[in-house]
C-alpha cells in the first residue's frame, strides 16, 4: 500500500512541477492553477498521514498555506511551488516515514519561512 502511495505521489509531484511551469509561462492563470495545486496539496497531505509519511503531510500543509494566504491580486510564484514539490520528491525518494527527525523539522521550517516571506 505504501508503494502505491509513493507512485501516486510521484505522479502528483510531476503535475505540481508542470503547473509551476504553466504558472511561469502565464501568471494570469494563478487562480486556476492555485485551485489545482491546493487540491493536490490537500490530497497528498491527507494520504501522507494515512500511510505514515507525516513529513510529506507537513510539506503539503505548507503549500496549502501558501496558496490560501496569498493576496488575490498577487500571482503565485512557481519557484515556491517547485520548492515544495522538491521537498515532497525527496521524502518519497528516500522513503522518509514519520516527521523526518531534525532534518525534517528543519525542512518544514525553511518552507514555512519561505511562505511567510512570500505572503507578507
Amino acid at each position: 500500500m505504501a508503494d502505491e502511495f509513493g507512485e501516486r505521489v510521484t505522479l502528483e509531484i510531476a503535475m505540481l512541477v508542470k503547473l509551476s511551469h504553466d504558472l511561469d509561462n502565464d501568471p494570469s492563470r494563478s487562480d486556476k492553477i492555485g485551485a489545482k495545486v491546493l487540491r493536490i496539496a490537500r490530497e497528498v497531505s491527507g494520504q501522507g498521514e494515512t500511510f505514515g509519511f507525516n513529513l510529506i503531510s507537513k510539506v503539503g500543509e505548507s503549500m496549502s498555506r501558501y496558496i490560501e494566504s496569498r493576496k488575490t491580486s498577487e500571482p503565485l510564484n512557481g519557484d515556491v511551488l517547485r520548492a515544495h514539490a522538491d521537498a515532497m520528491r525527496a521524502v518519497i525518494k528516500n522513503r522518509v516515514k514519520g516527521d523526518g527527525g531534525q532534518v525534517g523539522l528543519e525542512l518544514v521550517e525553511s518552507l514555512e519561512q519561505l511562505v511567510d516571506r512570500m505572503t507578507r
